[in-house]
């Protein structure tokens, strides 16, 4: 299991740090059938292991942007409430370009928040399809799911 152990790890890395869940479930699928009547301790390292990357990418993400401005973009709140409603015929075009820079703005902090928020959240839930029939591993999935829940709830 030593080999095994260090490629799930290194699949771990490299996904969090391209912030994809491309292949990630499937590995952790495999993972877990392989580990399922042999090493219970092994695969909740490494489910504990991706958990806490998705952790940490959320962590920083919060410390970057604080809890206001992510609730704004990550919230599914229209983004016209943002600013007044104008009337596009009634601008001047130096009025009409100020509105793309500013509405360009925030398309450009929405990219950097949406990837790393979906990450957290599509990992947590891979965990949860993981273990779901999994009673050796109940207090894992109550910890991950409690952590999804408090996300929904503060976002």
């Amino acid at each position: 299991m030593g080999i095994l152990e260090k490629l799930m790890t290194s699949m771990i890395e490299i996904c969090s740090e391209n912030m994809s869940n491309l292949h990630l479930k499937e590995d952790i699928g495999y993972f877990r059938n392989l580990c399922q009547y042999q090493s219970m301790p092994l695969l909740e390292k490494i489910l504990n292991l991706l958990r806490n990357k998705a952790e940490k990418v959320y962590k920083k993400l919060e410390q970057e942007f604080g809890q206001e401005e992510l609730r704004k973009y990550i919230s599914d709140e229209q983004e016209d409430a943002d600013g007044p409603s104008i009337n596009e015929q009634d601008c001047s075009p130096e009025d009409l370009i100020f509105l793309a820079y500013t509405s360009l703005d925030h398309i450009e902090k929405k990219q950097a928040i949406q990837p790393r928020a979906t990450f957290f959240l599509d990992t947590c839930k891979n965990i949860l399809d993981t273990l779901r029939s999994n009673s050796k591993l109940l207090d894992f999935y109550n910890d991950t799911a409690q952590k999804i829940f408090d996300f929904c709830k503060k976002y």
